[in-house]
């Protein structure tokens, strides 16, 4: 399972400064490494802080490395954020927005970050069968 995600890691690389000057800058394709990378240490973190010890997340750890290294070469668009303009003013709502999820993630951590980053590694594959599931209608 390691050796397949270093391998996914490394076609990803690969594939990404290939593709760096022809695809849309808005989105990545296949989950971005520091993405798959968080999600699979958030994971130890999470295990960590909630007393998991190593033979109850072999199963889960498995799971979740082999689904990381998977996305980051599958043809699966993700929101890149490189369009997100932080110079513009951000409006109230914006603001109190973002200091409502720090004070959430400050809260707890571990947990939080990881379901953020989980959730991050999930919206591709969803995204992708929900505009396939709109297509068939």
């Amino acid at each position: 399972v390691p050796f397949i995600y270093c391998a996914c890691a490394a076609l990803r690389l690969a594939r990404f400064n290939v593709q760096i000057s022809s695809i849309d800058s808005r989105f990545f394709i296949g989950l971005p490494s520091p993405s798959a990378a968080g999600t699979v240490a958030g994971l130890v973190w999470f295990g960590q802080e909630h007393g998991f010890s190593g033979t109850r997340m072999i199963a889960l750890s498995i799971i979740i490395t082999l689904f990381s290294g998977i996305m980051m070469v599958a043809p699966i668009k993700y929101f890149s954020f490189k369009k997100v303009n932080l110079k513009a003013k951000i409006p109230f709502l914006g603001t109190l927005a973002l200091v409502l999820v720090l004070a959430v993630i400050s809260i707890n951590p571990a947990t939080v970050l990881w379901i953020i980053l989980f959730g991050y590694s999930l919206h591709g594959p969803i995204y992708k069968g929900y505009r396939w599931l709109s297509a068939k209608q």
